[in-house]
């Protein structure tokens, strides 16, 4: 074929620091089959071009190379997604996110709830652990989010460790946020009974309703009390252009007087607006976070006395893990080495009991203090019911309350009106 023209080749030896000197083994082998089938015999003379033949070469030699290995998977595809996400958006490494769960130094974590939040329910279970644990001397033959997630799969209680911590760094918090609205209901209740403009208001809407039922002479055979539920029809009546709540407006409820009666009563709307079903459930949801952390913590504590090898048979058969002294080793080195391992189990197993048992300590003070202040105000709503007139005492506490908040706004509407 047709032959190319070089300018002064050298057909000899080459000077060593020439890059034509530089070793065959790192010069990339020529394609042999695409340089004939460019510029071989009858090359040009058909309706090939260069770009297809080269593509026809490429996709020859790529089904001719062997295949590679399959990378391990051991997470599902969208599971291994969600987990990847929620790990990128971690300002610390994974690494440390493993040493935080070990140690469970809640202080010094480095996260902040809401990257717990993202995380729960996302950690390996033991099952999974234990497969991709299988590979961790050969890690290249995992996929990428399995490499990663090698460091929290040597934890077998990862997500037990992260529901504790996120108990740790929310309790405080939702300790105190149930303590106000129960305080709030407390403090609603009290006002309730001990506001003298209110029990002033009662009375004179009674007298006013055995008026309008009974005439002149209703004191006597009028009702001698009335339901907080009478309130609401009171409030409605109207005869002509006049109301009852007029009634009430020009002759006891000026304006100085609802200033002071919403200053007695100033928790009772705030705790209208509430649930006492939702309160229930957020105690009973505290408290399951504190028997939740009660029941993990011994095996926590356990786990941070371990050691391969170091277990021992509690009675019943249960196995439990307790730190132990360095044995005797061939050399200095070697004993220096075992008792400086056993002091640091030592130091996580005495760090982890201390910061589990405040934790439990805290979460059992709140968690008793928050069931006897719901029980003193349950109490106390049952009572001032009573005591405003209904026997049965049985309205939820934010019911209750909101006759007494609805009535009173219904009075400010109604002074206004009675001003104009």
């Amino acid at each position: 074929g047709k032959r190319l023209h070089w300018v002064m080749p050298q057909y000899g030896s080459v000077d060593a620091d020439s890059v034509f000197a530089a070793s065959p083994r790192t010069t990339p082998d020529v394609d042999a089959e695409l340089l004939a089938l460019l510029f071989g015999a009858g090359a040009g003379t058909g309706s090939s071009s260069p770009q297809s033949l080269a593509t026809a070469s490429l996709r020859r030699r790529r089904f001719s190379m062997p295949r590679s290995v399959a990378l391990v998977q051991v997470f599902a595809a969208m599971r291994a997604q969600n987990l990847a996400i929620a790990l990128s958006r971690l300002r610390i490494s994974v690494q440390e996110l493993a040493e935080f769960l070990r140690t469970l130094d809640f202080g010094r974590s480095g996260l902040s709830v809401e990257d717990i939040e993202v995380l729960l329910g996302k950690m390996p279970t033991p099952e999974e652990a234990r497969r991709v644990l299988r590979h961790a001397s050969e890690q290249e033959k995992l996929r990428d989010i399995e490499q990663k997630i090698v460091p929290l799969c040597s934890l077998p209680d990862a997500e037990v460790r992260l529901r504790v911590a996120y108990v740790a760094m929310t309790h405080q918090s939702q300790y105190d946020r149930l303590i106000e609205r129960v305080s709030c209901w407390q403090a609603a209740v009290a006002e309730v009974t001990s506001s003298k403009r209110l029990h002033e208001l009662l009375r004179t809407a009674l007298k006013v309703a055995n008026y309008i039922n009974h005439g002149a002479g209703g004191a006597d055979a009028g009702a001698k009390a009335i339901s907080i539920k009478s309130l609401p029809p009171f409030a409605a009546y109207s005869c002509g252009r006049a109301s009852a709540m007029d009634y009430l407006c020009i002759t006891l409820c000026d304006g100085e007087f609802l200033m002071h009666l919403a200053s007695e009563l100033a928790s009772v709307p705030k705790a209208a607006r509430d649930s006492s079903k939702a309160l229930r459930e957020d105690i009973l949801g505290f408290v399951w976070s504190a028997n939740f952390v009660q029941a993990q913590a011994p095996g926590l504590v356990a786990r941070a006395a371990m050691r391969s090898g170091d277990h021992e048979e509690a009675d019943g058969g249960e196995s439990i893990a307790r730190p132990r002294a360095a044995t005797c080793g061939h050399g200095h080195h070697r004993a220096n080495s075992s008792r400086s391992a056993v002091d640091d189990v030592e130091g996580l197993f005495s760090s982890v009991e201390e910061r589990l048992g405040q934790l439990l300590e805290g979460l059992l003070r709140e968690q008793q203090e928050l069931g006897r202040r719901l029980e003193a105000t349950e109490s106390a709503n049952v009572l001032t019911q009573r005591f405003l007139g209904d026997p049965s005492g049985l309205l939820a506490p934010e019911e209750f309350l909101g006759y007494i908040s609805d009535f009173v706004a219904g009075l400010g509407q109604a002074s206004l009106g009675a001003r104009e």
